[in-house]
């Protein structure tokens, strides 16, 4: 019979006949269904008091410990003397003290065999702890349960076996099976990257999906459908990332859409209006599905020519400096509207402020298969909480899952290493920025060694390629270091400037001439991806270089689907230990370098999945190492809706975590009691990193 969360869950609806949507509400809780082989155990079993197992404690578990340390320390007496005589006293000494200890025992002997025996008789039942579903087939009702991949698979998706968290260095290590727990975050994360995949395989009809229903039904139908909503979002995205290129050197929007927040508000905006009035939007989709039928049609299509006009309304309209992308609601009444005029097609005005009340809505039912309070399901999460929590872990199945389903992952193992540990550096005269040329180098190999298969069918889209240069800037961008004017102390940034007298200026001119060169006079006609990435490792004067275009290729490619994961996050945005005296004036960074002007982080730290065509990225913080270990999204002005707190598992998936750590030798226990692992649970809260500090000393099953 299978015992555990998950049969009871399948249980219970088939008993009730639940429909889906029922079952993954009660599967969603965090709350434990009682097992029912584990009820009847408990009620011969009762919960020691607190009293009584710190009795225990000190009856068991101390003259162990005592007793180890005097080994150890007689040990390093033993050794240290130098006369036989006295150290066969010190043992004949230790002998009689023990047979003594050992002989005031016997009377209890009894006491222990019960205690014993009743243990042995409360051992948990084999739970089903692993999933035999393929991983590209996993549902919500394999949550809980343990997927197990090849060893291999670490070698040829982590280069040097740099992993997430310390899973390796941890858990690899010791069980030598590569195993990871399907949690309930990483089943609905990759439940969003699922639709994106469906939609770019099998794109929506439009005509055909509006024929299916009545105009009136179309909100009801189609806008609330947890299935057509994000292809539409998806469609529509597409568009709008092309037009956002002609306003990429425009510092307003930099600002406005450097984050998926007020992206993500205008297109569900649009998608809202076709919802409230159909008759006057639905031409805009039957026309962009004639023009996609249409091999002749080499014009601008319908969406984009729609972005193209509302981009330039927000252009003329949002407040240049004050405008925020956190603040969805003054955005919307500051554009008021978007007048929408496309030729043979429609006229119509879509009225903002009546969208105000509710600026982050999306349709209730992605909500029921989604994190709480979470609308990034085009762009990306930052997942955050306690160390041990299971972010790394999320972060780990998420990517083997993408890596299954031939996506292509951008995979940072760890920020902290990157701003927090120093690699070469070199600082470009011109921009300003910091060229990480052997970092850079890093990076493009674990890259290649993943994902070699899918980078060597990308050709290069020669439109795009050579507007990067050495440090990584881009023709069309706005400065990467800007001459700030701090108020504070009414000076500039680059105020060291006006000091250095000509003879320096036409010194430091002379001597970097060759940061002038670029990887497009080198490499002038490159076939594929691959080919950039393999320039850039066999030269690395230019891997920095290199390292620009490739990620520009693959974010407006639109053959595979790209996933962008990154550990640590939280240290892309604390200062480095890169040391420089023309920081010294801003009082934060203290002399250091901040990772934004360093070449490297400066390309990943971007929350940037909804430049993606077919994106999403993934980010999650780490506190080890960070200050008094706490970090929020509020510390880095992280917009609302992008991220999730991480917590510690159901007491079911805990369970599940115990036997499978026992079944692999990962803990050592002889015996694992049912008020052992639920004590367990209760004194780490489901926390992986806390649970583990317990089971190494195998103190807790040893009462």
């Amino acid at each position: 019979m299978k015992i555990g969360f998950i049969e009871t869950i399948k249980r219970v609806g088939k008993n009730l006949g639940a429909t889906k949507e029922e079952k993954f509400r009660v599967l969603a809780k965090k709350t434990t269904i009682p097992n029912r082989r584990l009820k009847d155990d408990s009620s011969t079993h009762k919960r020691m008091p607190p009293i009584e197992q710190f009795r225990t404690y000190t009856k068991q578990i101390l003259p162990q410990m005592e007793q180890s340390i005097e080994i150890s320390m007689l040990q390093k007496q033993f050794q240290e003397i130098k006369s036989e005589e006295l150290k066969q006293d010190l043992i004949r000494a230790y002998t009689r003290r023990r047979i003594k200890d050992l002989a005031n025992q016997f009377s209890k002997l009894d006491d222990y065999k019960k205690q014993e025996d009743s243990m042995r008789h409360h051992d948990l039942p084999e739970l089903n702890v692993y999933s035999f579903v393929p991983i590209g087939d996993h549902d919500f009702e394999d949550v809980g349960k343990y997927t197990m991949f090849p060893a291999t698979d670490i070698q040829k998706y982590f280069l040097n076996n740099q992993m997430f968290g310390e899973y390796f260095e941890v858990e690899f290590y010791r069980t030598r099976k590569f195993g990871v727990m399907i949690s309930e975050e990483g089943a609905k994360i990759v439940n969003h990257l699922q639709h994106i995949q469906d939609n770019k395989e099998t794109p929506l009809n439009y005509i055909n999906l509006f024929k299916r229903y009545p105009t009136e039904k179309i909100k009801e139908k189609i806008i609330e459908d947890e299935d057509v909503y994000p292809c539409l979002f998806h469609d529509l995205a597409k568009a709008a990332i092309e037009e956002l290129e002609a306003y990429r050197n425009n510092t307003l929007f930099e600002r406005l859409f450097c984050l998926p927040s007020l992206f993500d508000l205008t297109i569900n905006v649009v998608l809202r209006e076709l919802g409230e009035n159909p008759n006057a939007l639905l031409p805009l989709f039957l026309k962009q599905q004639e023009q996609i039928d249409n091999p002749q049609f080499t014009g601008k299509k319908v969406f984009n020519q729609l972005f193209e006009q509302i981009f330039k309304q927000i252009n003329e309209r949002a407040h240049p400096e004050f405008s925020n992308p956190q603040q969805y609601k003054q955005f919307l009444e500051d554009i008021q509207k978007f007048q929408i005029s496309i030729k043979d097609c429609t006229e119509h005005e879509i009225d903002l402020i009546k969208y105000c009340k509710e600026p982050r809505w999306i349709p209730r039912n992605i909500k029921k298969y989604s994190l709480r309070k979470f609308i990034g399901f085009n762009s990306g999460a930052l997942l955050y909480g306690d160390s041990g929590s299971g972010k790394s872990g999320t972060l780990l199945y998420v990517t083997m899952w993408a890596h299954y389903k031939k996506w292509i992952v951008l995979n940072v193992p760890s920020a902290f290493n990157w701003t927090q540990k120093e690699w070469k550096f070199v600082r470009h005269p011109k921009t300003g920025l910091y060229i990480q040329n052997e970092l850079a180098q890093d990076w493009m190999k674990s890259f290649k060694h993943a994902n070699s298969d899918l980078l060597k069918q990308i050709p290069v889209n020669m439109d795009i390629y050579g507007f990067y240069n050495l440090s990584g800037q881009h023709d069309k961008e706005c400065d990467a270091v800007p001459d700030l004017y701090y108020k504070d102390r009414k000076v500039n940034f680059e105020e060291h400037k006006k000091f250095l007298t000509e003879e320096e200026n036409i010194i430091d001119g002379e001597t970097n001439k060759d940061f002038r060169v670029r990887l497009k006079e080198k490499l002038t006609n490159p076939l594929t991806v691959l080919d950039i990435i393999d320039y850039g490792l066999e030269n690395e004067f230019f891997a920095t270089n290199a390292l620009y275009e490739v990620l520009e290729q693959i974010r407006n490619q639109d053959k595979f689907c790209v996933l962008k994961v990154i550990d640590g996050y939280n240290f892309m945005y604390k200062r480095s230990i890169y040391p420089s005296f023309r920081y010294a004036t801003d009082t934060q960074l203290r002399s250091t370098v901040p990772p934004y002007h360093l070449t490297v982080p400066r390309a990943f730290l971007n929350f940037d999945g909804h430049k993606f065509k077919n994106g999403f990225v993934l980010c999650a913080s780490s506190v080890k190492n960070f200050h008094k270990h706490i970090f929020g999204p509020d510390s880095i002005d992280f917009p609302l809706g992008y991220s999730h707190e991480m917590r510690g598992l159901p007491l079911d998936d805990f369970r599940v975590m115990c036997h499978y750590y026992l079944q692999n030798d990962f803990w050592l226990a002889d015996n694992v009691a049912k008020n052992s692992s639920d004590f367990l649970w209760m004194h780490s809260q489901g926390n992986w990193a806390q649970a583990h500090k317990v089971m190494l000393g195998h103190q807790l099953d040893s009462m």
